[in-house]
């Protein structure tokens, strides 16, 4: 039997399946840590053939995924590695300076589920509205890379005047949180809301009245004055980033969640959602004091003028103080908070400002907070006098 599957694969065949030894790699993953979830789902992604142009209709892209998708594991940190070339309205796009045709992707973590509204993986969460909603979602592991994919080449691509044919790089790297009970990073809300809160309470408090890790498809960021008290919600995640090189130059940082429904976006008095830094006393777990250690320093920012109403990744591109949070050889820290939480704005009753988002679900979805940075090592420059010392 055991020369059974390359023959298979000779005849052209390919090896699409996500079961093994009769489980789906979800049923794998109950009961393993973080980092063993990470491994599991990496292995099986690596044996399917991902080879191939397939189209993304989402951001008018075109993909071919060049040779093999590999498992990989750098500095204890489990994911795949890909090489990529994309067209975008008809036309080659770039990567890095706009040189490379063929990018090399890193993805940590990765997903293996996607939305699905008939399939049989369920997610059960309380709405904003009170109301128990269910998230339908189906095992596709193939489907959920290129869906990824897709959108790391959607923040990272530039124009493709430059291309250099055949010009490969190194590279742009996906980081993942890991979901409730991970082992070394997480996602979370934090909720201060009690009676007779003021804003100066709400906003300066040493804790938050809750925190919460498995909020799913209702991770809150909002401030809101509910008249008889201020409530304000914190969105903050953990990713391990110690895979990217030392000595690499990070050119750019996108952090991106992903709006879990389609209603509007009601500014109130509130204008921004803002990526800031935060200490979290565990890097895998939240607790109550974590709402005290953020800092109102603006890594990034999105407008909700531009937010829209529509279930999709909101892509908040760091800025410089933002791409120095980046730790190489650690665990990198930021939280959403609201442009009201930023600059100490009391928000007024008129609107709610709730937005919505995915939160790191326990499998992993192609939906989930993602950080997609993208790095390389740095240029050698030389002066005449180094090449010629006389």
């Amino acid at each position: 039997m055991k020369f059974l599957l390359p023959l298979l694969l000779l005849a052209g065949f390919v090896l699409n399946s996500t079961t093994m030894g009769g489980q789906t790699v979800s049923e794998q993953l109950r009961g393993k840590s973080g980092q063993e979830k990470a491994q599991i789902k990496s292995s099986a992604i690596g044996q399917i053939d991902h080879s191939g142009v397939f189209v993304d209709n989402n951001y008018g892209l075109i993909i071919e995924i060049v040779g093999a998708v590999e498992q990989i594991e750098v500095d204890g940190q489990a994911g795949v590695q890909l090489f990529a070339r994309a067209w975008k309205n008809g036309k080659r796009v770039g990567f890095l300076d706009g040189t490379v045709e063929i990018e090399r992707f890193r993805i940590f973590n990765p997903p293996i589920l996607v939305n699905d509204p008939v399939g049989s993986i369920t997610r059960e969460y309380v709405g904003k509205d009170g109301v128990v909603k269910v998230r339908r979602l189906r095992e596709d592991p193939k489907e959920a890379i290129r869906q990824s994919l897709a959108h790391i080449i959607n923040v990272t691509h530039t124009n493709g005047d430059k291309v250099i044919s055949g010009k490969r790089g190194n590279t742009t790297s996906t980081f993942y949180p890991d979901a409730s009970g991970g082992a070394t990073t997480m996602s979370a809300t934090y909720l201060k809301n009690s009676a007779g809160t003021t804003w100066a309470d709400a906003r300066g408090a040493a804790s938050s009245a809750s925190c919460s890790e498995t909020r799913n498809a209702d991770s809150l960021i909002q401030s809101q004055d509910q008249t008889s008290r201020f409530d304000n919600l914190r969105f903050g995640t953990t990713n391990d980033t110690s895979p990217i090189p030392d000595g690499d130059v990070v050119s750019s940082v996108t952090w991106s969640i992903y709006k879990s429904d389609a209603t509007p976006v009601d500014d109130g008095s509130n204008t921004t959602v803002n990526i800031v830094p935060f200490t979290p006393a565990s890097d895998s777990s939240c607790a109550n004091s974590d709402y005290a250690t953020v800092e109102f320093t603006d890594l990034g920012s999105k407008s909700l003028s531009t937010y829209g109403s529509t279930a999709e990744y909101k892509d908040f591109t760091l800025n410089a103080t933002g791409i120095a949070e980046i730790n190489k050889t650690g665990v990198t820290r930021l939280m959403w908070i609201t442009g009201n939480d930023l600059n100490n704005v009391a928000p007024n009753t008129t609107g709610t400002n709730p937005k919505s988002h995915y939160s790191a679900d326990n499998v992993g979805t192609a939906n989930d907070p993602k950080l997609v940075v993208v790095h390389a090592a740095p240029v050698a420059t030389f002066s005449p006098h180094q090449m010629f010392p006389f």
